[in-house]
Order: structure tokens, then sequence, then C-alpha cells
């Protein structure tokens, strides 16, 4: 691979890489609370805690895509019902939206 071919990989690296990440990124951290509402979105599922995340919402979103998306659904709907509350695990921002994991619910 020549010198020139190497640059444009990187560089289209990068873009990719931009695209993906078009949130603002946050280190996984924790935040707890009690579920205020359970909505079903086109491209998410969206809990509303009663305290805002890391990046400013009380808006937490599950995305479709992830590979534990019915399980976190299951998991988020059975705390709504049993009124118990959750822990959600932070990893991104889509503007001020709370973009998580993961999570998990105690008694």
């Amino acid at each position: 691979m020549n010198m020139k071919s190497a640059r444009r990989i990187g560089a289209a690296s990068l873009v990719i890489a931009a695209a993906l990440t078009a949130g603002r990124s946050v280190s996984a951290q924790a935040v707890g609370g009690a579920i205020v509402i359970a909505a079903a979105d086109p491209s998410d599922f969206v809990v509303q805690l009663d305290k805002p995340g890391p990046c400013g919402s009380v808006y937490f979103h599950i995305q479709r895509s992830s590979t534990n998306f019915k399980e976190a659904v299951a998991m988020f709907l059975t705390a709504f019902a049993a009124n118990k509350n959750i822990v959600v695990f932070v990893t991104g921002c889509v503007s001020d939206r709370n973009i998580i994991s993961h999570g998990y619910v105690g008694r």
C-alpha cells in the first residue's frame, strides 16, 4: 500500500467515525432513578427518569440497533409496572438526550 492510499483510508476512517459518533461522547456513567414515563419511539425506546443524566436531559434512549434492545425494553417495562428504580449506563449524547447501553433494576 502506498502512502497516498494510506492517507485516503485514514481520512475515510475519520469521516466514518465522525458520522457514527455524531453526538457528544461521554464515558459510561451510571444514572439511577424512578421511571416517570416509558415511550416507544420509531428508532428508540425512551424512558424519562426523575433526574437528568450527564447530557442534561431526563430522557434516556436505548437504540433499536442495540443487541440487547428487547431485553432492556422488557426490563424497563417490568420496572415501570412494579414501581422499581432503575440504573442505566449513559454512553453518549445526541443533543441533550442520553444514549444508554444497558441498565439494571433493583429492590
